[in-house]
């Protein structure tokens, strides 16, 4: 299945990593995996971000906030 198509978003080349960015997105990180030793346990992967992008053309961006709670679900403010 095509993310990008399915959502409307417009992938965009990364000079680091070879997943895409998001046209759309005010701000993309690409990242590399650095450790996977908690992915079995936890389904966690341990990030580092070797470049940060954001658009100087969004003015008022709207963002969300996600914050992990301690049942392992995630919520959007």
């Amino acid at each position: 299945m095509d993310k990008f198509a399915k959502f409307n978003l417009t992938p965009r080349p990364a000079e680091c990593v070879a997943a895409p960015l998001v046209a759309e997105c005010f701000a993309n990180l690409e990242c590399k995996v650095v450790d996977t030793c908690l992915v079995n346990k936890y389904n966690l992967f341990i990030l580092e971000v070797v470049e940060a992008w954001i658009d100087p053309a969004l003015k008022n961006p709207k963002t969300t906030t996600t914050t992990g709670l301690a049942d392992s679900r995630w919520m959007a403010r």
